[in-house]
């Protein structure tokens, strides 16, 4: 016969915030079939987020009105006691996931019969199902407990020499006065008017808010960056080191531009595996094929940077020789090839120092200098408009051995002693 083992003698949650986690992990139907959470039972919260934390993922939320969305993780994070939710600030509580719940996963939000969730930032969601309340109590209950503790720390929790010195220059660059110490190393603030800043890192693919313009993001929290990749808001920053270097711009779909020498875009995309949604592209399979894009916009005018999505397909150890041209100015670029049998091959690929004319008077030219399988999906064009207000690039100024310090303080962070954090800033900044 089976029997029952209880293996928690005795629990440590509240009885609210174990009933939240359940919620939070719940995807089916209830004894009377409603589908609450989702359609048919198909997506929880979990889903995206196992045990409060993050898939890795960043998500095509164009249809809800957004844009690409990097998951964020939920740990540290206390429901909304760092500020408003998601990237665009466009949650002022954890209840308003039912807009998410009863719009995108089909579920009827734990909402009574003939009743509709209200709308973001508006009036209030919570009070309005005891699941929703239960869930929020869960997620506010994640403090800086639940963030893992850093590995880049000594072995007993304390800094190192190299992060205690990446310190001293994140308070010298100035990086606290977004990533504030004293409020969990964001400034983002709980409301219906969250403080949103544009700090060049916004795309075309970025999207809207709340069916408007996305004028700025939400300052994400620094805490627990060591395990969070890939970062931005749109996943754009593959690591830490690349956050320095990514800007935003105007994303350009290279299958619009003028192809020349044979180049094609194939009639398929299930090439393009790696989880996003950006469809066509063009195919480079030989020696002098290649494309055009017309009408760039150069902004002000001045020295730029161009990424290219792509991705080497060659079998053998060739990389990719591609000459950029850009009125009459010619630059180099290779993409090295991968395993063609790996599905998450596209990666982002940049061109420095691109000098773009004033206006859209600006030509892009690409084409291939060797008989390499190489597919280029998008170009985003980083005028120097775009990279003027990019101050996170201003740490490239940096020496190397300066950068690794800053980022091994930054992977440092993992809530764990941010009080001691804010004592420590205090007396550096001559307040003892």
């Amino acid at each position: 016969s089976a029997d029952t083992v209880s293996t928690v003698s005795n629990e440590t949650m509240a009885a609210n915030v174990l009933a939240g986690k359940r919620t939070f992990y719940f995807a089916g139907n209830d004894t009377f079939g409603d589908n609450e959470m989702s359609l048919e039972g198909y997506i929880s919260c979990a889903s995206c987020h196992l045990d409060g934390g993050h898939d890795g993922r960043t998500w095509d939320f164009t249809q809800r009105g957004e844009g690409f969305r990097n998951t964020t993780d939920l740990r540290g994070r206390r429901g909304v006691g760092h500020g408003n939710v998601h990237w665009s600030g466009n949650f002022d509580e954890i209840q308003d996931f039912v807009l998410d719940i009863v719009n995108h996963f089909g579920g009827t939000g734990f909402l009574a019969d003939g009743e509709v969730p209200n709308a973001s930032l508006g009036a209030s969601n919570a009070g309005r199902s005891v699941e929703l309340d239960q869930m929020s109590a869960y997620l506010t209950s994640l403090g800086p407990d639940s963030i893992v503790q850093s590995p880049y720390r000594n072995f007993d929790g304390t800094l190192s020499a190299d992060a205690q010195a990446g310190r001293t220059l994140f308070n010298q660059n100035d990086c606290a006065s977004c990533h504030s110490p004293q409020t969990d190393f964001t400034d983002s603030r709980v409301g219906a008017s969250p403080l949103l800043h544009d700090v060049g890192t916004i795309r075309t693919t970025s999207g809207d808010r709340l069916g408007g313009l996305l004028t700025g993001i939400d300052t994400p929290t620094l805490l627990g960056m060591w395990e969070s990749a890939p970062y931005f808001h749109d996943g754009s920053a593959p690591s830490l080191e690349d956050v320095f270097v990514v800007a935003g711009g105007v994303t350009i779909q290279t299958e619009l531009g003028s192809l020349s020498g044979g180049a094609v875009v194939p009639d398929f995309i299930e090439i393009n595996q790696d989880s996003s949604a950006h469809g066509e592209y063009v195919s480079l399979r030989s020696s002098g094929q290649g494309f055009a894009i017309a009408d760039v916009d150069g902004g002000a005018g001045g020295v730029g940077a161009l990424e290219f999505r792509a991705w080497n397909a060659s079998y053998g150890s060739s990389a990719a020789d591609l000459s950029i041209q850009v009125n009459g100015n010619n630059y180099a670029l290779q993409v090295p090839t991968v395993n063609p049998r790996h599905n998450l091959n596209w990666q982002a690929y940049r061109v420095e120092g691109v000098e773009f004319a004033a206006g859209t008077n600006n030509t892009v030219t690409v084409s291939s200098n060797n008989d390499t399988d190489v597919y280029i999906d998008e170009m985003t064009v980083s005028n120097n408009d775009d990279l003027s207000i990019a101050t996170h690039r201003g740490v490239a100024g940096l020496t190397d051995a300066e950068q690794e310090q800053l980022l091994t303080y930054i992977r440092s962070l993992d809530g764990q002693d941010s009080s001691f954090e804010v004592i420590d800033l205090i007396f550096a900044d001559g307040f003892e």
